[in-house]
């Protein structure tokens, strides 16, 4: 069983199952060029699917390709964790044999997080046919016997994905000229209050709301995924009882 890494035309990696050649050095060459790296399938066109274009991280500070609404979910939920270093789409080629079958994989995605390097799939339950079980267990395989994590995700909860849709859009770097962080943060120490109330407490809830929202996709705020995000959100001060 063999992978190659691709970094552009003229650069590769071979890692071969079960060698030292997946040596921490190997490993983590595919990341080591990640500003530059070029997908495994060369020449996609990603304009035919519906879902295909680029999402953008403020973990990696940069675009990363995805081929489907789950893909994109999956990047906007590994933006959201902590830890989060680099993310790669379709990072190398894996080719294996089956019952004397050829066959080859491209995994989704590469994402290297505190926790090292971990290589990801996206196959929404119910989706999945046989040769894909074949080449997702060939892929588990693979990314143990080179150290790495493998993990295959067959959906999310509908309504967190929906919670973090909504935090996304005031994730990026705000201006703060009326310390209104601040303001939030100590206000939220008081116990979990409502958003709206906790908005209101600054005497300027349009802006607030804003700021509030930046600070639960960062994590110095915390809300419930599990219940919609509205002016009855319940919010808590990070560290809080719950």
């Amino acid at each position: 069983m063999v992978s190659q890494w691709h970094r552009g035309r003229d650069a590769r990696v071979g890692a071969q199952s079960g060698s030292s050649a997946g040596s921490a050095g190997a490993r983590e060459a595919v990341f080591l060029a990640g500003r530059s790296a070029a997908s495994a399938r060369t020449g996609l066109g990603w304009a035919g699917l519906g879902w295909a274009g680029l999402g953008y991280s403020t973990s990696t500070d940069r675009l990363h390709g995805f081929e489907s609404l789950a893909e994109r979910r999956l990047l906007l939920v590994l933006d959201f964790l902590t830890g989060t270093r680099e993310v790669l789409s379709q990072p190398f080629t894996l080719r294996f044999t089956m019952s004397g079958r050829r066959m080859e994989h491209v995994p989704d995605f590469a994402v290297l997080n505190d926790g090292g390097l971990r290589v990801v799939d996206v196959r929404p339950s119910g989706r999945g046919k046989r040769p894909d079980a074949v080449k997702f267990a060939a892929t588990a395989r693979a990314a143990s016997a080179a150290g790495w994590s493998y993990t295959l995700v067959a959906g999310w909860h509908p309504r967190a994905v929906e919670v973090l849709e909504a935090l996304a859009g005031r994730r990026r770097t705000m201006q703060d000229p009326l310390s209104l962080q601040d303001r939030l943060l100590a206000l939220s120490k008081a116990g979990p209050t409502r958003l709206r109330h906790l908005a209101e407490a600054t005497g300027v809830p349009a802006v607030a709301r804003a700021h509030l929202l930046h600070l639960v996709w960062h994590r110095r705020l915390a809300v419930d995924l599990d219940h919609a995000l509205s002016d009855a959100t319940w919010v808590h001060s990070v560290g809080a009882s719950r």
